[in-house]
């Protein structure tokens, strides 16, 4: 059994007990309680995260979503600013070599022929996921860095 230890309404500590322990005054069998959650007699609430921890977790949704796969024209290429730089230099370089068209790779490393203009909505629109969610990440740092109080920020999600 799980058991938070409650310490002027605070958990202390979270532990594993055997089946059939008889709980202390200061403990309470819980499946969702964490070290630091506050303890109001009947439920657990977390005092949520701090400024620097939400950054970091909105910084790795961030990462997370801009690699995500970007459909266009029924092809699925990688996202990603990186994606759409090597997307870029590969159409480039094509055009310097005087070729009409250039091959891009899919996700599943499939050969894509594009026209260049073709190849250029394909690099516009894995740019484009990316700049949104960039966009996004940068706003929600705003909303951090206005917060007035833990509140304000418990609101902040990705």
């Amino acid at each position: 059994m799980r058991v938070a230890i409650i310490k002027d309404g605070i958990v202390d500590n979270v532990v594993i007990y055997p089946d059939g322990y008889e709980l202390g005054a200061d403990e309470v069998e819980t499946e969702t309680a964490n070290s630091g959650d506050t303890y109001e007699g009947t439920t657990f609430k977390s005092p949520g995260l701090s400024a620097e921890q939400l950054k970091s977790a909105i910084r790795k949704a961030f990462k997370s979503a801009s690699l995500e796969p970007i459909t266009v024209n029924g092809n699925e290429y990688n996202g990603g600013i990186d994606s759409a730089l090597m997307l870029d230099g590969a159409r480039r370089k094509a055009e310097r070599k005087g070729d009409t068209s250039v091959v891009f790779y899919g996700t599943g490393n499939t050969p894509i022929s594009l026209t260049l203009p073709e190849a250029d909505e394909v690099i516009n629109a894995v740019g484009d996921a990316y700049e949104l969610l960039f966009a996004k990440k940068q706003a929600l740092f705003g909303d951090i860095a206005a917060a007035a109080d833990q509140t304000a920020l418990d609101l902040i999600k990705w």
